[in-house]
Formats: structure tokens, sequence, C-alpha cells
């Protein structure tokens, strides 16, 4: 145990992102590695947040909406755009992830009126998997659900088989939060592209923890959440990613300002 310690000290002392250790609050009696579920909050934010409660809206009440709110959500879209190397008009941020899942099914499937199947997996987040069953009711088509017999890790030649015999819409986290096996995301993209699949990836579990590159990776769709290794905090909003070349197949299913 004492080796492990040593090692492991060793690698921090020689990590180039230590020094923002300091920029946030950590628990002192426990190692925190929860970052998966909520992400811990850094200094600066109290300030921010207590500027925004006391100023922006206490102070200033609706004139803040002219002054800085109504410019939010582009200016982060613009930054998410920036950590998943997509184009800043190809991300919206907003809603909760279910919402965005929901809203990005259903227009894809108010497009494209040929899709019989909605599927997914046992290694994604339960909350995915409610929506697309919900959707496949609502929308009289077949829900498939594929289970690999194991919760750590993906049967590649499995899921191809199965996206072969079950064409339609996927959806795949892209990191699985039980076990933090990580998807062949370019792969699979371009083998569900090859076989007549729209795959959505769900990002909530990757973003901010590995590199992700839209473009490089093939994706045409993907779902998030900002309050995991994102440190957005509880409430947090989610976001939407959607290809320039797919965007404009799209409507929203909800007018006015969502």
């Amino acid at each position: 145990m004492d080796r492990l310690e040593e090692i492991a000290k060793n690698l921090d002392s020689k990590d180039k992102l230590s020094k923002f250790r300091d920029k946030f609050i950590l628990p002192r009696d426990k190692i925190y590695l929860d970052g998966n579920s909520l992400g811990v909050l850094a200094k600066d934010v109290i300030n921010e947040i207590n500027y925004t409660i006391k100023e922006e809206w206490g102070n200033n009440l609706i004139s803040s909406w002219n002054k800085s709110w109504i410019k939010l959500p582009r200016m982060i879209s613009q930054k998410l755009a920036s950590i998943i190397k997509s184009k800043k008009d190809e991300v919206y941020v907003g809603s909760s992830t279910s919402i965005n899942l929901f809203k990005l099914i259903k227009s894809i499937l108010q497009s494209n009126k040929s899709i019989k199947n909605i599927s997914t997996d046992n290694l994604n987040f339960p909350s995915d998997k409610y929506i697309c069953e919900l959707i496949a009711k609502d929308f009289n088509i077949d829900f498939n659900f594929l289970d690999y017999g194991s919760d750590l890790m993906a049967d590649i030649e499995n899921l191809k088989e199965f996206i072969k015999e079950k064409r339609g819409i996927i959806v795949l986290s892209h990191v699985a939060f039980k076990s933090s096996y990580r998807y062949p995301i370019k792969e699979i993209s371009k083998f569900c592209k090859d076989n007549n699949t729209i795959v959505i990836w769900d990002l909530s579990h990757s973003i901010g923890a590995v590199d992700i590159n839209m473009g490089l990776n093939q994706v045409d769709y993907a779902i998030g959440c900002t309050y995991k290794y994102l440190n957005g905090g509880p409430g947090s909003p989610a976001f939407i990613y959607v290809r320039e070349q797919e965007l404009r197949k799209l409507k929203s299913p909800i007018k006015g300002m969502v």
C-alpha cells in the first residue's frame, strides 16, 4: 500500500494540470472520485453566484436580460463547441439531458418517416432508455434493447450485428457510467452510417474528462450535461449537438424560446 501511495504522489507531482487543483473546493476528509455524478465547486463560482443573486437579480431585475442574460446561451454554446471541436452554431445549451434527447429523437423521426426502430444497450444510462421507450410507444415503432450480459464493456461485434438487424436510431453513451468503458466512437459512427442507422451519442460521462472531436469522429448527433466533469453545478443546463449538414433537415418539436 505504501508503494502505491508513493507511485500516486510521484504521478501527481508530474501532472501538468495539478495547479488547477487549488481552484476548487475539495473535501478535507476524503478523496472525491464522484465527478461522474456531480463535479466539484470552483472557488470563483461563489462570487459569481453571489453577484448574480444580489446585483443582477436583486438590483437590476429584468434589465439583466438585456445587459447579459440574453447572451448567455450563445456564449456558453460557443465555449462548449470549442471543447468538443465543433462549429459554434452546431451546439445548443439549455434544458436537461432527457428533454434534449426527447426533442432530438422526435425531430429526427418527424423528418424521416421511414425509421421503424429505436434502440439502446445495457451500458447506457437508464434515463436514456426510458426516453427511447416512451418515444417508440408514441410513434408506434419498435424499441430494442441490447444486453451484453455484462455491465463492464460492450461486445462490439455483437453491437454491430444488432445495428444491422435493427436499423433506425440507436442511442449510446460514449463512456459507460458504471465502468468508464469508452466506445470506439469513430468506428461505431462510421458503421452506423454504412448501415443506414442514426447514432446519438450521450457525452454526459465523457465531456470534460476525455478528448472529443465531433468532426474527426464523424458524429452527427449528440447530447450531454454540464454538471459532471464540466463542474457546472446542480441544475446547470444540458446541450445538444447536431452536425451542420443534418441541422438543415430538422425542425424543433417545440415552438418558441426553448
